[in-house]
């Protein structure tokens, strides 16, 4: 039976039935076309259509990646290159990682994130990465952009900066380009097949563009296909991992490179898991740059100790510009890098040996402790004058840090005194003056640290040394016994002559003891005898001396409440 809605009225007003099938097919073609408008309409994917693709065109390097994610906040399309280089690669995701977090919800919206990038591989050692990152208005209305630019070198594993690409005095050559100021540590370099772009600021709207035919004997960029002066084949330093938390001790050896001595003093630091620092002078690396290289590439610090070793303080600009110049160009000739530290020869320096220094970028490094070995390298006994000295050394530091204390005790006991006697302007005087000892004492403190740290090393040496001498003379008096019966004196002289050497080496080093003691007493009685009174110190000894009769003025306040007066 069907139902009155079962009918519909023909045009001759006939009643007439409606097929159940007819029904049903369109309520399908209804369903269908709701369903294809829904979808159109809502669905997350066909909405954000335009950021589900990437450029191709200029993916030339590696393969492309693709990080997408989709909540109540934002919806995330990263397109990012992945290409062989491990570093690279944990780089590129330490930016966007960096970017999403920097990127906070707006509460009207869901905004639009997305980065598409660029990457290109110049010369088969440099891979190029522009990274263009957009923040998009849920309607499009509105558009962040952060744009990012990385030259990545394959031969170092390190992003190149504006330091590795120029040398010399290439603060003179920006500056004439028009960039007053520049940061020598950026990272916002496109390295290209005839130049190179340095970008000036982190918006990457400023610029300029380096030449490397035109600017030849400035460019650092080594390569074959780069015109540049920056020689090939040199190898990426061994770097040490180092925890700054621990103590350390800077070595530096000056003078060098030495056609022996150089390998000798690298092969002592690496045996213990150690790097120096060497200040070479430049005409010795024109004569051993195979060293300089090998200094470089074995992890160890290069650092300029001017070409000649000329007293600075004593030379005219144009002579001082060329010590430094010429030991700059040596250096990066042999080795593809330029020192960054300078010693001055005997520490000799004056404004306008700083000046000239800071022309080049360079740090002035001086010492904290100097073990004079140079005075004793051709002696036989050098060496243990040496470790002489420098157990005398800590002791040294020990008197100074013990007399800087005595001295701050002695001017805060006589200002004290003077307040007490009522003189406020004498009180102040040594106050004064106790500071500057103060001031002096952590100083001190530091270099007994030090000096103290050196002397354990070198007693561990001498305990080691008797202890083979002990050795070596009980085996020889085991060989006397053995022998003994043998009637072969004279073969037993012979092995004895062995041991007596040992013997003698410890002679020697007690009677360098001895003579260290003696230097020292005659340091003490000298410095004594040189001790001269300056007039804060009578002014001390006035109020540390019984029967003061100071007259009273003003009092001290702070000291007057320390004291109860």
């Amino acid at each position: 039976m069907y139902s009155k809605d079962s009918y519909n009225y023909g045009r001759h007003g006939r009643k007439r039935r409606l097929k159940p099938i007819s029904v049903i097919i369109t309520l399908l073609v209804i369903i269908l076309i709701s369903g294809g408008l829904y979808f159109l309409l809502f669905n997350g994917k066909n909405k954000y259509e335009d950021y589900t693709t990437y450029n191709t065109n200029n993916k030339q390097y590696g393969t492309v990646k693709h990080y997408e994610k989709d909540n109540d906040q934002f919806y995330v399309s990263l397109y990012y290159p992945k290409v062989k280089e491990k570093n690279l690669n944990k780089i590129i995701k330490e930016s966007y990682t960096t970017y999403l977090k920097s990127e906070k919800k707006k509460k009207d919206q869901k905004d639009i994130l997305y980065l598409d990038y660029s990457c290109k591989k110049i010369y088969k050692q440099y891979v190029v990465v522009e990274l263009d990152y957009k923040r998009i208005n849920e309607d499009e209305t509105k558009t962040k952009a952060t744009k990012s630019i990385m030259t990545y070198d394959c031969k170092t594993n390190q992003l190149v900066a504006l330091k590795d690409c120029l040398h010399g005095k290439y603060g003179d050559l920006l500056n004439t380009l028009g960039v007053n100021e520049y940061n020598k540590e950026s990272t916002l370099i496109k390295v290209d097949k005839d130049s190179f772009t340095y970008y000036t600021d982190d918006t990457l709207k400023n610029k300029i563009v380096i030449n490397y035919k035109e600017y030849k004997d400035y460019i650092k960029l080594a390569n074959k296909n780069i015109p540049s002066n920056a020689p090939l084949g040199v190898k990426a330093p061994k770097l040490m991992k180092v925890d700054p938390k621990k103590k350390m001790v800077a070595i530096t050896l000056d003078d060098g490179p030495h056609k022996t001595l150089t390998e000798r003093a690298m092969t002592a630091f690496e045996k213990y898991n150690g790097r120096a620092t060497f200040f070479e002078l430049g005409r010795n690396m024109e004569i051993y740059p195979n060293i300089v290289k090998e200094v470089y590439e074995r992890g160890h610090e290069l650092a300029s100790h001017t070409y000649s070793h000329a007293q600075l303080t004593k030379l005219d600009p144009v002579t001082l510009d060329a010590e430094i110049s010429r030991t700059q160009e040596a250096c990066f000739k042999a080795s593809g890098t330029e020192p960054t530290l300078i010693r001055p020869p005997y520490g000799a320096k004056n404004d306008n040996v700083k000046n000239a220094f800071h022309s080049y970028g360079l740090n002035m490094i001086l010492w904290d402790g100097d073990t004079e070995d140079w005075r004793y390298s051709k002696k036989p006994d050098g060496a243990q004058t040496v470790c002489n000295n420098i157990i005398a050394d800590a002791k040294s530091a020990d008197r100074q840090v013990k007399e800087c204390e005595e001295e701050i005790a002695k001017y805060t006991t006589a200002a004290q005194n003077a307040l007490k006697a009522g003189n406020e302007d004498d009180a102040r005087t040594l106050i004064a003056k106790k500071q500057q000892y103060e001031s002096n004492l952590v100083s001190y403190k530091k270099t007994q640290e030090l000096t103290h740290a050196n002397a354990d090393k070198m007693r561990q040496m001498h305990d080691k040394l008797v202890n083979d001498i002990e050795t070596l003379e009980a085996r020889r008096d085991a060989i006397k016994a053995t022998v003994a019966s043998a009637k072969a004196q004279e073969h037993i002289n012979k092995i004895v002559s062995g041991g007596d050497k040992a013997k003698s080496s410890m002679e020697s080093f007690e009677r360098y003891e001895k003579k260290a003691e003696k230097m020292l007493d005659a340091a003490t009685a000298e410095a004594e005898l040189n001790a001269h009174t300056s007039a804060a110190s009578t002014l001390a000894d006035k109020y540390t001396s019984n029967g003061s009769d100071a007259s009273v003025e003003d009092e001290l306040a702070a000291m007057k409440a320390k004291l109860g007066l």
